[in-house]
């Protein structure tokens, strides 16, 4: 089966992206980045109970949604680092959706 979806906010409401120019670009405070976003968008905090060190980790609202209910999960969101996939990062993916009660 074949599925297809036109998304015109997707197109309208979408903020112009940045030039990635490596992989491994670092954090730029004066360009867009997930610190900057709204407290209206942060739908909670994820805290890992036996976890001592004080990174925080944030599910927030995509304002550029693909889907309906799309959301964003921002892996140390404070410590202000580049926006590449880590090992602790994926551990943090696979602890999330292994919470959810959604197949």
């Amino acid at each position: 089966m074949l599925c297809s979806q036109l998304n015109t906010d997707r197109h309208f409401n979408r903020r112009v992206p940045e030039e990635i120019t490596c992989v491994f670009q670092p954090f730029d405070a004066s360009k867009f980045n997930f610190t900057k976003v709204k407290n209206e968008e942060y739908l909670f905090e994820i805290k890992n109970k036996s976890a001592t060190d004080s990174v925080r980790h944030f599910i927030i609202i995509n304002v550029s949604p693909l889907e309906y209910g799309h959301t964003l999960l921002l892996p140390a969101l404070f410590s202000c680092l580049p926006q590449v996939a880590t090992l602790e990062s994926l551990q943090l993916i696979v602890e999330v959706l292994l919470l959810s009660g959604s197949p």
